[in-house]
């Protein structure tokens, strides 16, 4: 049977009925990146470079749990979401704390949501985020999962694409919080990280990482680094801390002169409050670019 591919809403990681999570550490830049989204879905339009894309403006439900009311219409005026753009369309608790999207671990209100979709023949559903509206009781409990995975199921059914926000796990791999099953249905999911030489004077900048790619692959897969700079995004390679013109931060200084000092990645995550994911990356560049000698590499002794 020839089933027609669905037409992209975001070239090339969502198309009509598909669903995406995108996960961070807290103040990366989750909603600043969510409302960006946003923006091209509303208006048609480009994002990093023409790496992502919107064909056309698509009528985009953001429902915001975690913000003021007043905090997210300001954020969301300096991204061109304002109440000209009759294709964004705002839910927020501060007005809508009896209703729509309060909790979506209700059935009550999955079924209202289901139906302001319909009613306002909504294309997306951005959640900003999911630990503020899907309140469960047991949230590391794969069964207490099951009704958000069906509202996305419903959603697909009705050709309505849903982008997840949510927190990122404390583990290496930058999944998202809490139980694998949440990617279960998911076709893409994508990772928010901080490049190994972030200074907090660079304010929103992040590398984007393709966790899961479904149906795409090879450079439109291939991750990025942006930051948010006066109103506008800058793209760029990824480069790592070996690269030319690329400066190592002092952290990355220290942790290179113990591995130089002999201790393993292990002996620095025991040291030093760092990201697992960050000092065995770091360890991996320091092995390609440490020369070798007769007596070997003191690391692999040190593992025998």
């Amino acid at each position: 049977m020839n089933v027609a591919a669905p037409d992209y809403l975001i070239y090339p990681w969502l198309r009509a009925g598909q669903s995406a999570i995108i996960s961070a550490q807290a103040g990366i830049g989750k909603t600043f990146l969510a409302l960006s989204i946003a923006k091209i879905l509303t208006t048609g339009g480009t994002l990093f470079d023409e790496r992502w894309s919107s064909p056309n403006a698509q009528k985009t439900l953001f429902l915001d749990g975690e913000m003021s009311l007043t905090d997210m219409l300001q954020r969301a005026e300096k991204f061109g979401l304002t109440a000209e753009n009759n294709d964004f369309f705002l839910y927020n608790p501060d007005v809508e704390a009896d209703g729509l999207p309060a909790n979506l671990f209700r059935p009550d209100h999955q079924a209202a949501l289901l139906e302001e979709v319909e009613h306002k023949a909504i294309k997306c559903v951005i959640m900003d985020n999911v630990s503020s509206l899907y309140l469960s009781d047991k949230p590391n409990n794969q069964e207490a999962w099951l009704p958000m995975q069906s509202v996305i199921l419903n959603l697909r059914r009705m050709g309505v694409a849903v982008v997840l926000i949510d927190h990122q796990s404390k583990g290496a791999d930058g999944s998202p919080r809490g139980l694998s099953v949440k990617l279960d249905v998911l076709h893409t999911a994508i990772a928010l990280r901080r490049p190994d030489n972030y200074s907090p004077e660079d304010g929103c900048r992040f590398e984007i990482h393709f966790k899961k790619a479904r149906g795409f692959f090879g450079e439109r897969a291939a991750p990025f680094e942006v930051r948010l700079r006066g109103g506008e995004w800058e793209t760029s390679e990824i480069q790592t801390a070996t690269s030319p013109g690329r400066p190592r931060s002092t952290k990355q200084q220290e942790v290179f002169s113990m591995f130089h000092e002999g201790k393993s990645p292990a002996d620095v995550l025991g040291l030093l409050d760092l990201p697992k994911a960050s000092v065995y990356r770091w360890f991996s560049e320091w092995q390609k670019q440490s020369p070798s000698t007769e007596e070997g590499n003191p690391l692999e002794k040190q593992e025998e």
